[in-house]
C-alpha cells in the first residue's frame, strides 16, 4: 500500500493540511511531535487529548523548552498512532504552523519529499504497519521516543 500526502503549496517547507484545517511541518529533524498553537487549540482538534505530564522539557527551538505531554489519537490517511505522545510548549511558538510531524513517525518505512509536485510519498507499507506506535519516556530528565508496529 502506497500514501501520497499533499503539502501546501503557498508553503515553501513541506507542510500538509491535517483533517481539521490544522497545518503540520514535517520535520526531518524532530524527534516527537509538537503541538505549536495554545493547548485549547489541541483540544479542539483532538478532544480525546489527555493529559500525561505537566511538567516536561525537550531540547529544540534554539535551547531547552518547558511545557506538557499529552497523547492523542492520531490519524494520517491510512496511518494510525493510537495514544501518540504530543509535546505542548509552555509558551506558544510563533510559528506559521500548528504541530510539528517528526520523519521518526515513519521510522521502518519508505518515504520521500517531492517537492517539484508538492506531495510527501510513504510507500510500500505493509498492513502490520498501518498501526504504529510512537513512545515517549523520560530517562535522567531527557525525553526519549520510540517508534514501533502493533
Amino acid at each position: 500500500m502506497d500514501i501520497v500526502l499533499k503539502l501546501d503549496k503557498n508553503v515553501i517547507k513541506p507542510v500538509i493540511n491535517l483533517q481539521h484545517g490544522a497545518m503540520a511541518l514535517f520535520d526531518t529533524g524532530a524527534d516527537i511531535p509538537v503541538w505549536l498553537d495554545a493547548v485549547e487549540g489541541l483540544f479542539d482538534e483532538y478532544a480525546d487529548a489527555q493529559l500525561v505530564n505537566p511538567n516536561t522539557s525537550i531540547s529544540g527551538f534554539g535551547g531547552d523548552c518547558t511545557g506538557s505531554l499529552y497523547k492523542i489519537n492520531f490519524t494520517l490517511d491510512k496511518l494510525t498512532y493510537p495514544q501518540m505522545p504530543v509535546f505542548v510548549p509552555k509558551d506558544e511558538l510563533l510559528l506559521p504552523y500548528d504541530m510539528i510531524l517528526p520523519a521518526a513517525m515513519f521510522c521502518g518505512l519508505r518515504y520521500a519529499i517531492d517537492d517539484a509536485d508538492k506531495r510527501i510519498h510513504i510507500n510500500n507499507i505493509q498492513p502490520s504497519e498501518t498501526v504504529r506506535n510512537l513512545k515517549a519516556y523520560d530517562s535522567d530528565g531527557n525525553l526519549h521516543v520510540l517508534v514501533g508496529n502493533n
